[in-house]
């Protein structure tokens, strides 16, 4: 005969074990691989200048090439992005995070912890001193210490003048004559888990700007001016830069010179077309433009004599069917 008291107490384990046969396996699934302490990294280095001396107050970050990310904005910024990720079964449990980023000390070390498994992309920059990028290390299979040498500060300056006032800007006085912010961002495709380049630079109410550092190992940028229109901003000044290992590359553009193109952008029914982009490209490369008024006239300033072809593109705000 069966005893009821055992009865009484094996039910209760039967369900527990039915409880984690269920939840076990959608938990393993979503973690991909369980729960231990090798699944968590550290990575610890030092960050030298060009000349070998450790560098204090060096922003250092790492981000997980799947489901983090970081952009280089100039002036020594960093941007690190990503989510944390865990594990749950019947309780929480942190698997790394998929970003991270710490600061050097006197010595110029850092220490970058609770990374999670698997290749990770590694930035260092400096306003003054430069910029280290790695792109696709593992710190378990390429050893978690690191030696950053940060480039020969490398900064791109200029002037550029007789920009055009921006019809819809936001900015009072003087300083809505002028384009106050431009981009830095590098001609050749990169790929979406590398680290990314997009250097705003401030334009000064003369036109003077400084970009910079930029990498060292990145020579041909667009340096790119937008106007803001009432629904989007068009790119009015593109102008292909080159960098060389100088450690600054001047680039002045006066717009006051030469020639200038106006006229008026009509649609198919003959009627003004108000936020148009309209540009064309000089003989030196550079793409100059201009945004239609609320009358659907332009203006394209600093052109030589020559005969150009325009380009027009328009935002259009559209729904989804149905």
């Amino acid at each position: 005969m069966i005893d009821h008291r055992t009865l009484l107490i094996s039910r209760p384990c039967i369900a527990i074990f039915v409880l984690a046969m269920l939840i076990g396996p959608a938990d393993l699934t979503y973690a991909d691989a369980p729960h231990d302490a090798n699944a968590v990294n550290r990575i610890v280095g030092t960050v030298v200048d060009h000349d070998g001396h450790p560098v204090a107050g060096v922003q250092v970050g790492a981000a997980n090439r799947k489901l983090g990310y970081i952009t280089y904005s100039g002036d020594g910024r960093l941007f690190v992005y990503g989510q944390d990720k865990r594990v749950l079964l019947f309780f929480k449990a942190q698997n790394g995070s998929s970003s991270v980023e710490n600061v050097t000390d006197e010595q110029g070390r850092f220490v970058l912890s609770n990374i999670m498994d698997g290749p990770v992309n590694v930035a260092a920059a400096h306003p003054q001193h430069g910029v280290a990028f790695i792109n696709n290390i593992d710190p378990l299979k390429d050893g978690s210490e690191v030696k950053l040498t940060l480039a020969a500060p490398i900064f791109a300056s200029g002037r550029v003048q007789g920009v055009p006032a921006q019809h819809y800007s936001p900015m009072p006085g003087d300083a809505a004559n002028q384009y106050k912010y431009a981009r830095f961002t590098p001609v050749a495709p990169q790929t979406p888990d590398d680290i990314m380049y997009n250097i705003s630079i401030t334009i000064g109410p003369d036109g003077r700007f400084q970009a910079g550092p930029l990498p060292p190992d990145i020579d041909k940028w667009t340096l790119a001016f937008d106007r803001r229109a009432r629904n989007y901003s068009a790119t009015i000044l593109e102008i292909p830069v080159t960098i060389s290992k100088l450690t600054e590359h001047p680039i002045d553009i006066d717009l006051t010179k030469g020639k200038k193109l106006a006229g008026a952008i009509r649609g198919p029914e003959d009627e003004l077309l108000p936020d148009v982009s309209i540009s064309t490209v000089r003989s030196d490369g550079i793409r100059v433009g201009g945004v239609s008024d609320a009358t659907g006239n332009y203006e394209i300033v600093g052109l030589d004599d020559g005969t150009y072809t325009l380009e027009a593109k328009r935002w259009a705000r559209r729904t989804a069917p149905g």
